[in-house]
């Protein structure tokens, strides 16, 4: 069976109003049912297509405890936004609100290209919280910027199969954010399975010098973004199981440190080196690999290449690639057992 990736918001609902006879929702009915069952902390169940062209924005005044949110069983949100508005926003404002358990589940969200970011979960200051939440079977396209936002304070949560495709900016971007002395923070955010392609920025982009680390991503694909699978300005915690093939630059960029199992790298090309970035910590590399092919066989790429202060190490075990390493002087090279 031939699957077609719908990534043009007006094609999308194009077809989607012929299924429907004329009568695909746009956004009024759309987003008063949502912002309903979220303040009476319940998961909408919204079985068909909806078209929208202006911004859906879900206010979370009250503290929840759910499960609250959206599930579409495989349907699709299609954006006729032209105006660079973001898509689906869900966000506190107010100060001492505790929301737990939002759950956004089974659907793609198809962008027109002239919207802006596709999914926002935001917290932009740290007297309020967003935890315990989860993504589940998410696909988000073709979106003018990002094509998920988590910012501010958005922790303890994870993502399960959660796809972006052809987005004009990052896939999945995490940042923390908020006023001065009320900076909400991203943290403690696992992701398990699903691919970032084709980007136009990053797969995953973890912001900034005190951007969120304590992520975890295991077995996901990144697969010919414009620039790298992952930038972590301030580490990240682990990547498991994870294959990075053809990638702008490198499969990842990192600051300070991180923690590499199973992975792969690959590339024709592009990808010129796996791991590469600035040590102020230990990157530890196991059982991972770098795998060039064709023309990238000749072109110098190694599976880890950095640099570092003084004292910073490389510790690698059971990890094969011709060359392997490449570091200055001051970054410590501990090698187990390399293959």
């Amino acid at each position: 069976m031939k699957v077609q990736l719908i990534i043009d918001g007006e094609e999308a609902y194009n077809q989607a109003d012929n299924r429907n006879g004329g009568s695909t929702p746009r956004n009024t009915d759309f987003a008063q049912a949502l912002q309903d069952a979220c303040d009476a902390g319940e998961v909408l169940t919204w079985p068909q297509d909806v078209a929208i062209d202006q911004p859906i924005v879900i206010t979370i005044d009250k503290p929840l405890r759910g499960p609250f949110g959206l599930r579409m069983d495989g349907f699709k949100i299609i954006s006729r936004i032209t105006d660079g508005s973001d898509l689906l926003t869900f966000k506190i404002a107010a100060p001492g609100i505790d929301c737990r358990y939002l759950r956004v589940q089974d659907l793609l969200i198809a962008g027109s290209g002239l919207d802006g970011n596709g999914l926002v979960i935001s917290c932009p200051r740290n007297d309020s919280w967003i935890y315990n939440f989860e993504l589940r079977g998410v696909s988000v396209e073709g979106c003018g910027q990002a094509g998920v936002l988590l910012e501010g304070s958005v922790f303890e949560g994870m993502t399960s199969n959660l796809c972006t495709h052809g987005n004009k900016g990052d896939g999945a971007r995490m940042q923390n954010f908020g006023p001065e002395g009320n900076v909400g923070v991203v943290s403690a955010i696992t992701m398990w399975g699903g691919s970032h392609r084709k980007n136009g920025g990053k797969g995953i982009y973890l912001i900034g010098a005190a951007a969120p680390r304590d992520v975890k991503v295991h077995g996901a694909y990144f697969c010919e973004n414009t620039d790298e699978g992952i930038v972590a300005e301030n580490g990240i915690g682990l990547v498991s199981g994870c294959g990075f093939e053809n990638n702008g630059g490198a499969g990842v960029a990192l600051q300070n440190y991180g923690s590499f199992i199973g992975c792969t790298f690959s590339t024709g090309g592009p990808q010129l080196n796996g791991i590469t970035g600035y040590l102020v910590g230990t990157l530890f590399v196991s059982c991972c690999s770098s795998e060039p092919y064709g023309a990238a066989i000749s072109a110098g790429g190694v599976l880890v290449h950095v640099t570092g202060a003084p004292g910073s190490k490389v510790y690698t075990a059971a990890s094969g690639g011709k060359p392997m390493i490449a570091a200055d002087a001051s970054v410590v090279v501990l090698e187990a057992q390399a293959i």
